[in-house]
């Protein structure tokens, strides 16, 4: 091992059984957030694999014992579904192979208006809106370092060190909301506690080189349940995606309760107000028999009535929540003082409120 300054020590040995290895590949095979080796072994036609158990004690995998000469290996994801593959050349049969990693989870949602599907132990929720055309999903979380933590757009101040979903939709076209559960994930404990109404999802922008904010419909944090709703996903789930936590400059519309209000009136109520900066939009999703959950729109126009910002358009459980504007527009311009108007829909209800910025 390298002790830091060039300088190596004692040699190591890890196998001292193997006849004729040939070439070696390393990377994180299990997820897990530690490299380990992938080998081949030219005279018994092997390529095997050297499990990292956490503290450089390695644990041996026979991936193929028939693949005649065994030349060369590389760990590399071939599919896109976020865990590590294996792509091999086998000299004598003349044969260039892969062996697919099993680690994602698969799930199918039918056409239509198809059931949640749940993955990694339910703590990430996908919910596709109807009409959705149907198709396999696939969802990957490894446990593995953020090497582009530091690469970060406008509106996010930092992102987790280690722990990244991949979600891979093969639908044709959907739109999504996606919730995840953030307390029960190790790797993302570095973020809880800090300020939990600025935790977001953010998603790598593999066009900019950057984590940016995602989700057409804003994103919604219950600080209660320890969760964060995406609202309207509707390309990212992609091959080779990637989503981890991030914290974000500002706050955005936070879960405040689940209970229910068998009122159908809307309640809603802006704070400070007037205001300098920042505003705070508190309201209601009342129960609605029809529907576990309803479609939510609230919006901010000035006194022309033109629009000015969307804050927020998804789908929301019956609760009470509060949405922040940060008197900008929806080019993140800030706008100039005066008397402005946010109309609130949930589902066939609506209705207004006046507040007045004064810079």
């Amino acid at each position: 091992l390298n002790d830091g300054t060039g300088l190596f020590n004692s040699r190591t040995i890890i196998d001292q059984n193997l006849s004729h290895p040939r070439h070696l590949s390393v990377g994180d095979i299990d997820s897990d957030g530690d490299q380990d080796i992938a080998l081949t072994i030219d005279a018994e036609d092997k390529i095997i694999w050297y499990e990292n158990q956490g503290s450089l004690n390695f644990t041996k995998h026979v991936l193929d014992s028939s693949f005649t000469f065994a030349y060369f290996v590389k760990i590399y994801d071939l599919d896109g579904d976020g865990d590590a593959d294996l792509i091999g050349t086998a000299q004598d049969a003349g044969q260039l192979a892969w062996w697919e990693n099993d680690l994602a989870e698969e799930k199918l949602a039918g056409a239509g208006n198809p059931d949640t599907l749940s993955f990694n132990e339910n703590k990430l929720l996908i919910d596709y809106q109807a009409p959705f055309s149907g198709g396999l999903t696939s969802v990957h979380f490894n446990h593995g370092a953020n090497k582009d933590s530091l690469k970060l757009a406008a509106g996010i101040e930092k992102v987790v060190a280690a722990g990244i979903y991949t979600i891979v939709s093969h639908a044709s076209s959907y739109q999504a909301n996606a919730l995840f559960r953030y307390d029960s994930l190790p790797e993302w404990q570095s973020l809880v506690g800090i300020d939990e109404s600025r935790l977001r999802i953010c998603y790598w922008n593999d066009s900019t080189k950057t984590w940016q904010l995602f989700g057409d419909g804003g994103q919604v944090v219950d600080t209660l349940k320890k969760e964060i709703t995406v609202l309207q996903i509707n390309h990212e789930f992609h091959k080779y995606s990637k989503f981890t936590l991030a914290l974000a400059t500002g706050p955005s519309a936070i879960a405040l309760s689940r209970k229910g209000n068998q009122s159908l009136q809307l309640q809603h109520v802006a704070f400070p107000n007037p205001f300098n900066s920042q505003v705070w939009i508190k309201f209601n999703v009342p129960e609605n028999f029809s529907s576990t959950n309803q479609k939510v729109d609230l919006t901010v126009f000035n006194g022309a009535g033109q629009k000015v910002r969307t804050l927020l358009n998804g789908n929301l459980w019956p609760g009470q929540y509060r949405v922040v504007w940060d008197a900008k527009n929806d080019r993140q311009k800030s706008i100039s003082s005066g008397w402005y108007f946010y109309q609130l829909k949930v589902g066939k209800l609506r209705t207004t409120g006046k507040i007045l910025l004064i810079r």
